[in-house]
Order: structure tokens, then sequence, then C-alpha cells
């Protein structure tokens, strides 16, 4: 096991080989502003840092990786002082971090996703407004946008998640309330998604079972999407290329009322695929099982 300073916050992991993972999050010591954001490969029990000066006063924000020689990395810039200087994007190509450009007006990416490197894709808040963009190797476009009816009064997209392989991607928001809640409760959340075929995106209905979507992945043209049902327990939604989502209900104990913060689902192929909440949760292409704790079952996998 890689152990780390209690001082590190520690965001996400990214596996790019069987015995390989980046490691990201950020420094928590005081109030440097100008430490760098944590960039590791982690094999077995070493760490190697790669951290570039140049990203050496940016706070991380979002990262993605597809393999040994494609990552992206996207964080906020702050001055000595603690000053917000704007989001700062950088790629990985095996051997160094290097800069690329910013999609115009983000104010902060919400979720990456790539799958090489021309082939990357963000969702982030641009201009107050939820938007996903494509990076094609040499400039981000405007991709997918939530519709314009989404931003009534007292609601607006909000938690966007964005999932890709080459030629494919999928993105999954929920309609929230805008309402401050000490003035009352605001409409209840709604769950939407969209799937990209390579030329278009289109609008793909999640059941009405679901109260949200908080995170989607992808694996060839198979995706899952994390969410919560309205009885309140965490269930799957699959879809494969890009057709009606199937609910998968996950094995007991699910927690009634768990939603955790940061609910995370990765695949590594249609056989393999976790899910992490108050639980975890692992598929093996047939069926959901829950993953013990323990750290017997742990041992020398």
């Amino acid at each position: 096991m890689a152990a780390f300073p209690p001082e590190d916050r520690l965001s996400g992991v990214s596996a790019i080989s069987g015995r390989k993972a980046w490691i990201w999050g950020s420094y928590q010591r005081g109030t440097d502003w100008n430490a760098p954001p944590i960039l590791d490969v982690v094999s077995g029990n070493t760490v190697r840092q790669a951290n570039p000066p140049m990203l050496s006063h940016v706070y991380g924000w979002g990262f993605a990786a597809s393999g040994p020689e494609n990552a992206l990395f996207a964080g906020g810039a702050r001055s000595r002082r603690g000053r917000f200087l704007g989001v700062r994007v950088a790629g990985w190509d095996g051997g160094s971090w290097h800069s690329l450009p910013t999609p115009p007006s983000v104010s902060g990416p919400l979720s990456l996703s790539t799958s090489g490197s021309s082939d990357s894709w963000m969702a982030t808040m641009t201009a107050g407004k939820s938007r996903v963009f494509h990076w094609d190797g040499t400039s981000w476009s405007a991709s997918y946008a939530p519709p314009a009816a989404l931003y009534r009064p007292n609601s607006a997209p909000a938690r966007m998640s964005v999932a890709s392989t080459p030629g494919r991607a999928w993105v999954v928001y929920n309609q929230e309330s805008t309402v401050d809640p000490e003035n009352g409760p605001g409409p209840p959340p709604r769950p939407f998604s969209a799937y990209f075929d390579g030329l278009r995106w289109r609008a793909v209905a999640v059941p009405s079972s679901f109260s949200t979507l908080s995170a989607v992945t992808l694996a060839g043209g198979d995706a899952w999407a994390f969410g919560q049902l309205k009885t309140n327990f965490p269930a799957i939604a699959y879809s494969h290329l890009g057709t009606a989502w199937r609910l998968q209900r996950l094995p007991p104990p699910q927690y009634k009322g768990c939603n955790p913060a940061e609910p995370g689902i990765s695949a590594a192929s249609p056989t393999y695929v976790v899910a992490v909440g108050c639980l975890a949760f692992v598929n093996n292409g047939r069926l959901w099982q829950r993953v013990d704790p323990r750290p017997s079952r742990w041992s020398g996998s």
C-alpha cells in the first residue's frame, strides 16, 4: 500500500495499466496557495511524483487518464495571496506535462474524460451555465448544452458527469433547485442524460424510478450511471450503444438514504465495473456484488 502524509488530500485514482495508476489531489498545508497539486504515479508501494513547475500554484479540480501516455488535468490557479487567477488545463504525453488552452469563460470543470490525446471531454460551468466541451487535439469546441427549457425559475442543470470512449460519449446531470433552503423547499431534482454517437447528441430518457444521476462511465459501447432511486436507495442505470436505460438494482444492504457527496463509478471493461458510494459494489458483466471491506478480503489483491 502506498502511504501519503496526513495533510495531503487525495481526490481520485485512475488506473493506466494492470500495475500502475495515477493518484491526484492537493496539498493541505496552511495557507500555502503556491503548493503544487498531487499528481503521482503509483506502482505497488512506490510513488513517483510528476508535478510540473507550471502547476505549482494550481489547485486540482479534475483528472482523467486513458493510459500511460495520455492524461488530462484541470484546476484553478491562485496567486500567493490566494486570489483566483483562472482555470488551467494540462495534458500528459507519457513523459511530461504541457499546457493546453482553456475553453472560453470556464469558471470550473465538473468532470473530465479522455480516450486519447485528440479526444477529450470537459463538463464545466461557463457564463453561469452547464456545458460540455470537446478537445480534438488542437482546440476546444462547444459540444453539448442542456436544453434552455431546463433553466426555469428556481431550477437549473447541475452536477454534470461526462464519460467517453473513442467516438462515443455520455453526459448525465440533474435539474436541481436554485432556491435558498432558508426560503423553503424548491422543486425536487430531476435527472437527465444525453448520448453522443460520433455525429450528434440526443437525449435519452432516464427511468422515472430515479430521482438523481450522479456519475457515468463507459466501456466500449456499454454505459453505467450511478444514481439514487425515489425510494432513497442507490441504483445503477445501464445502456448499450445509447439504448434506453435499464435499471440495475444493487444487492442489500444498500443503506436507505445513502446519498454520498462524491459517488464514483468506473469501468475497466464490460465485465469489470466498480461503483463506490456509501458502500462499494463490483459488476462482473452479469450481476452486482457488494465488496466486503474487511482487509483479509483485499490482502494480496
